[in-house]
């Protein structure tokens, strides 16, 4: 009976120590799965995030890139004076907007200039027929605005729509896709 007994203490001993290893490797599950889902995890959200953010930052510059390059040869803003007024204040109107910063160039197209380029645009064979006395009253003298930054394009605008000889001020169609989608980058 005492053999039995030593056999039985020497059973529950061996039972004790695999629940014991069992409990340790039960609690060493429970520690690295806690350190995968506190650790790991949230390291490598945020290992994505910030590389979402990279893209998101390189999209944004070639976007910029592209829309900048565009606006140096597309017409930011076109702005049309009024009839009457005088060269000398659509020249220093000019010069304040050449003057602002991210203006690349402006080019003046006077209202005689416009005609012309009407009528070789859309006249073509019949532009003999017409003459620009009898249709100046319907151009205008306008400038061409390019611009280095397509973000100051609303800046620019507000500043030439200032003046009152403006008589009315467009912007470029693709050029302010081109913002809008900065504007959405941010």
């Amino acid at each position: 009976m005492n053999n039995d007994r030593n056999r039985l203490d020497k059973t529950n001993s061996v039972l004790t120590i695999i629940l014991k290893v069992l409990a340790i490797i039960a609690l060493l599950a429970f520690l690295c799965i806690s350190i995968y889902r506190y650790v790991y995890l949230p390291y490598l959200t945020y290992k994505e995030e910030q590389h979402a953010a990279e893209e998101a930052s390189k999209e944004k510059d070639r976007l910029a890139d592209e829309a900048n390059n565009a606006a140096k040869t597309t017409p930011a803003l076109t702005v049309f004076f009024d009839k009457g007024t005088s060269e000398e204040k659509i020249n220093k109107i000019g010069q304040g907007i050449s003057k602002r910063s991210g203006v690349y160039k402006i080019v003046f197209v006077s209202a005689e200039q416009a005609w012309n380029e009407y009528k070789e645009e859309y006249l073509r064979e019949y532009a003999d027929t017409f003459d620009y006395d009898d249709n100046q009253q319907d151009f205008f003298p306008y400038y061409e605005v390019y611009v280095n930054d397509v973000t100051i394009i609303d800046d620019l605008s507000e500043y030439v729509l200032s003046f009152d000889e403006v008589r009315e001020m467009h912007k470029s169609g693709i050029l302010n896709d081109y913002q809008h989608q900065l504007d959405e980058k941010d």
